[in-house]
């Protein structure tokens, strides 16, 4: 698995954390066929500003007082059954389905929220098309990668089309 660290800088500051139970893509397809966003989005907005409320934040060099985010966390679902949490081999859970247009909705997300300080931290697979795109995404979005790291995971994997078959990702280091 690949992580790749987009900022401009990364600035500490004391915060308070939000975890949502609700996938970011999930909020999207909820405001595609009812024309709003879901409570937990409006949750996240009245997080972001009340905790921000007292910070000057810079977007793209500009002061503006809007909701913000410092840290943005994303993991590219791989679609695949996972050991220890499906029910049966050919399951994949809702949260590891992969989801169309995923790095366009995240990284748009972030480029909307995150401050000129903050930073998207997004761990991928390690596969040479995906990090192209994300790639391609942060530097239309004016997101530079800052750090890449390479992470092994030593969890079994199971081919999306044989759950029966194991496969494990190598990675040179």
């Amino acid at each position: 698995m690949k992580t790749m660290s987009a900022a401009a800088s990364f600035t500490r500051h004391p915060t308070k954390l939000l975890i949502l139970d609700e996938a970011f893509h999930m909020m999207v397809d909820y405001k595609s066929t009812r024309g709003k966003y879901p409570p937990s989005f409006e949750a996240m907005i009245a997080f972001l500003t009340k905790v921000g409320a007292n910070r000057q934040m810079f977007f793209s060099g500009l002061l503006d007082h809007k909701p913000a985010a410092d840290l943005v966390i994303a993991d590219f679902s791989d679609g695949l059954y996972v050991p220890g949490v499906s029910e049966y081999p050919e399951h994949v859970p809702l949260w590891n389905e992969v989801v169309k247009d995923y790095i366009k909705l995240t990284v748009g997300f972030s480029r909307g929220f995150l401050h000129d300080d903050g930073a998207l931290l997004f761990f991928i697979p390690d596969s040479s098309h995906i990090t192209k795109v994300l790639a391609s995404f942060l530097k239309n979005n004016n997101l530079v990668v800052k750090k890449e790291w390479i992470i092994v995971n030593s969890l079994h994997h199971t081919h999306p089309m044989d759950p029966a078959r194991l496969f494990d990702f190598a990675v040179d280091v």
